[in-house]
């Protein structure tokens, strides 16, 4: 494995599994990268903070065709600065994975 472009290894990552709520990620000081991808039918809208709503939020990620098809839209932060604060996320039918490394 060729590891020149590689700044840092990190050993730990958190284990994706389906979320429903509103706060997906908690604030972690430590956090080196995260990912959410939308695993539902219907638009999630993710906040950087707290209290996401359909209408106070930074990003927007499309649903799928059907629940868990992997086609639903994704966010991540794994290079440069990377938010640390509470990730929150709002819409109809909450259904999502998270993965966050410190």
């Amino acid at each position: 494995m060729d590891i020149q472009g590689i700044i840092a290894v990190k050993q730990v990552a958190g284990t994706a599994s389906i979320q429903s709520g509103t706060t997906a990620i908690a604030f972690n000081p430590t956090r080196s990268s995260f990912a959410i991808q939308n695993q539902g039918t219907s638009v999630l809208y993710v906040l950087l903070g707290g209290g996401a709503t359909s209408t106070n939020f930074h990003f927007s990620l499309k649903g799928g065709s059907a629940n868990d098809d992997g086609n639903g839209g994704t966010l991540s932060q794994a290079e440069g600065v990377v938010y640390v604060g509470t990730v929150s996320v709002a819409g109809s039918l909450l259904r999502y994975t998270t993965l966050e490394t410190s």
